[in-house]
């Protein structure tokens, strides 16, 4: 559960983004070791196709992992002067505050429940943030 705190110039945000940032690391690190595995025990050889969906597959989560690790941001403080947009967006599989940061990065906050989601717009209203 994401709660947003108010300060004077600045937003801090209480939720588990760190510990989820620590866990894609760690998978980083599994899908590298486990690679780097097969290409020396598994011959190119003997099963063509296998080699071929295993590097594309670990090529694709090598590209996500990384993508979400260097554009997405983990700070729970964030200037008032540092936020460029604020937009929410709802969907299937739940709702979400997206912070578009001066620098270029994005901090993501999820919702499961709506009302905690709608009180959070509320909030960032009523302490004169724009929400999209």
């Amino acid at each position: 559960m994401a709660q947003i705190k108010f300060k004077k110039d600045e937003i801090e945000i209480i939720d588990s983004a760190k510990q989820q940032a620590q866990l894609i690391w760690f998978l980083l690190i599994i899908t590298l070791l486990q690679s780097v595995v097969f290409f020396i025990t598994k011959p190119f050889e003997k099963e063509p196709f296998l080699t071929v969906f295993w590097i594309v597959l670990g090529l694709f989560s090598l590209i996500t992992m990384t993508f979400l690790l260097t554009k997405r941001t983990t700070n729970s403080r964030i200037k008032k002067t540092g936020i460029h947009l604020i937009r929410s967006q709802s969907g299937l599989t739940g709702n979400k505050l997206i912070f578009k940061l001066v620098a270029g990065k994005s901090r993501v906050i999820f919702y499961k429940k709506e009302s905690e989601f709608l009180a959070d717009i509320t909030k960032l209203k009523s302490n004169n943030y724009e929400v999209s």
